[in-house]
């Protein structure tokens, strides 16, 4: 049961990390970059449901929303310390 888990996590977090990056220059077509994202990640978690356990949609959706949040903030911090300051 703990390496199903632990797969469901990393899967996830791997899943999150992809979609922050993917986000690169998301304002231009926001309504349709977010609808793919959204079908895509719930595509993903109804295969789970369907091959693993439904119970196991709740750790891949967390640890891919933390990996998104971790990324975006990331890249947020690598803006901040290396872009020229603009005055």
């Amino acid at each position: 049961m703990w390496i199903v888990w632990l797969g469901c996590v990393g899967f996830g977090m791997m899943w999150g990390w992809l979609v922050a990056n993917r986000t690169v220059g998301f304002r231009r077509r926001l309504f349709l970059n977010t609808s793919e994202i959204v079908l895509a990640t719930l595509l993903l978690s109804t295969v789970i449901a369907w091959k693993i356990e439904a119970l196991m949609i709740l750790p891949f959706l967390l640890s891919a929303l933390l990996a998104f949040c971790m990324h975006l903030e990331w890249r947020r911090q690598l803006r901040v310390r290396y872009e020229p300051d603009i005055r």
